[in-house]
């Protein structure tokens, strides 16, 4: 299927040009103080507002404008209950971890890892951050090219390459305030994008009350399923429970998100920068899931994938929009614009964060006391190399079978993030962990995700589908329609399977809470153990540990008071 018009290609290329365009706007006005802070962190200048935005950006990658309509287009309403885990999991965050980092001012989260336990647990922190987003940006690159190739003849190698490039220029020519101005305007064409398919779909059914009516007699609205089984695939302890799990490492210990709260002027822009995202991920969430239920409302009486209109179900939105925007200039441009302006993003904040990386972590490790005009120019140098390796795993993609983008992303992404995490909140948890317990932890936490990914290919979980239909499609010629129906509810009769098929069988959105559960229990009972043969330890510095808000660590006579300047400097506390 081919739609789009020249208008559309002048739109979407205008957007590539704008975005390479303020990289360079960056480099010129920049380039007389592009030391590596300024390079990497922008002075720690950047106001609160710009911040938000670009978190929130960074995350609503290619693989969410894709992935979560067509989750909901193929198995119902129920991830809309990710709002709530964004809810806590940014809470945390917020009050835990942004505090922690915000006082030790680095560049790599890394370091953090050193402090607390050794220089080898460093290394090992970046080698599974480094594979945790070798694999993400891949898969941020490869789905807008998967949405292109579904409604344009531009092979999916060019439009990945073409993607791949212009990350690489505007990244590297303009540092990181060239990546958080351009997350700021794609945010604003990715936004724009999204609503005009909402309103689009719902004109095109008669309302949003017949969308609703519809997915309804479908089964599609089954949010509250309080099933506790882990090995059903969506339910709301599921996308609740094991989203914040899922979600917590990119928002609280990642390098993307934490060289944001170090960019912030102070502590409390940072918080405030990333308590933002909750409304704002709510409201991205809701209008990326009534996506998918208007996509699905125009399309129930003839199923897109049965009817091969698409090849996979992350086309459907693509679809969408040439088939019914096709006839109006310009909009198809306008939506591949957006789709392309989540994974330029994505990837160009993941490159930008991995030369930080690689930089602190490895090369300063190799050749100490590198000038800082160097270190820039090497930091450059990682990013182009790293840009063109994920290119490389992009197209790698493009010649094996991958699962909707939704499961793929958060079971690989939590191969190596879980155990990460892990490891970074048994540091900040407790006293009593050591280098040798966080070793064990995180490398046992690693086999079992590993073992438990690579099971489920084998043994896939049982997925119940709600019911679709192509009593509508042209191609049934006036057969008996009441063929037309499919309904994969009948696999819930399957009523038992043997343990290891259901250990198999656990949810995707589970494997993060699993590496972080297990790398934190086995670290610190392993750091327990060998610590009555190691003799004493050496004090933990308290700015490495959380510090728990006030309710739960101030005696209660003193929770309830204030301080108020009275004149000449005199301050007076009173209880409240």
């Amino acid at each position: 299927m081919s739609a789009l018009t020249v208008a559309d290609y002048v739109i979407f290329s205008l957007m590539l040009c704008v975005s390479g365009a303020i990289g360079v706007y960056h480099a010129i006005r920049r380039k007389n103080q592009q030391t590596t802070s300024e390079f990497l962190l922008a002075n720690q200048s950047i106001s609160t507002f710009p911040i938000a935005i670009s978190l929130l950006v960074s995350f609503l990658s290619a693989v969410a404008i894709l992935g979560i309509p067509s989750e909901v287009y193929t198995y119902g309403l129920s991830y809309i209950l990710i709002s709530f885990a964004f809810t806590i999991l940014i809470s945390i965050s917020a009050f835990l971890y942004v505090p922690v980092f915000y006082k030790m001012k680095i560049l790599s989260t890394n370091e953090y890892l050193e402090r607390r336990f050794s220089p080898g647990i460093r290394f090992m922190g970046s080698i599974l951050f480094i594979m945790t987003y070798t694999m993400y940006l891949s898969i941020a690159l490869f789905a807008p090219a998967v949405a292109l190739d579904a409604v344009s003849d531009l092979p999916i190698i060019a439009s990945v390459v073409a993607n791949g490039f212009i990350c690489v220029f505007y990244t590297s020519l303009g540092g990181f305030r060239a990546v958080i101005w351009t997350d700021v305007f794609q945010g604003f064409v990715i936004l724009v994008g999204m609503i005009t398919v909402f309103v689009t779909g719902t004109i095109e059914v008669n309302g949003f009350g017949n969308v609703w009516r519809i997915n309804k007699e479908m089964k599609r609205l089954n949010v509250f399923d309080f099933n506790p089984d882990p090995t059903v695939r969506s339910t709301f302890w599921t996308v609740i429970v094991g989203g914040v799990f899922s979600y917590l490492f990119p928002w609280s210990v990642s390098q993307l998100s934490v060289q944001r709260f170090l960019a912030s002027k102070s502590l409390r822009d940072a918080k405030k920068a990333i308590l933002l995202g909750i409304p704002a991920t709510i409201f991205i969430a809701i209008v990326c899931c009534f996506d998918g239920l208007v996509i699905f409302a125009v399309y129930h009486n003839c199923d897109l994938f049965r009817d091969k209109k698409i090849t996979r179900n992350d086309q459907i939105l693509p679809y969408f929009v040439v088939d019914k925007l096709g006839h109006l200039t310009g909009l198809p441009g306008l939506f591949i614009a957006s789709l392309f302006s989540g994974s330029l993003s994505t990837v160009s904040s993941g490159i930008n964060s991995l030369s930080v990386v690689i930089l602190e972590d490895i090369v300063k490790k190799i050749r100490k006391n590198i000038p800082d005009s160097e270190a820039t120019s090497i930091s450059r140098l990682i990013g182009v190399g790293y840009g063109i390796l994920i290119t490389l795993g992009a197209i790698f993609l493009n010649f094996v079978k991958v699962p909707l983008l939704i499961q793929l992303t958060a079971s690989l992404f939590n191969l190596s993030a879980g155990p990460l995490l892990g490891l970074f909140t048994l540091g900040m948890l407790s006293r009593k962990a050591t280098w040798k317990g966080a070793y064990i932890g995180s490398i046992f936490s690693f086999i079992v995700v590993g073992w438990l990914y690579i099971g489920s290919r084998f043994y896939p979980p049982v997925v119940n589908k709600p019911p679709t239909s192509i009593e509508g499609c042209s191609f049934l010629n006036g057969t008996n329609t009441t063929l037309g129906i499919n309904s994969s509810l009948k696999n819930s009769t399957i009523s038992y399977r043997d343990p290891l098929a259901r250990f198999y069988g656990l949810s995707f959105y589970y494997y993060g809470a699993v590496g972080m559960l297990v790398t934190i229990f086995v670290g610190y009972v392993f750091s327990v153990i060998l610590a009555k043969f190691d003799g004493p330890q050496e004090p933990v510095d308290k700015d490495l540990l959380f510090k728990f808000p006030n309710i739960f660590t101030t005696p209660i006579h003193d929770r309830y008071s204030v301080s108020q300047e009275i004149g000449n400097g005199n301050v007076v506390t009173s209880k409240l």
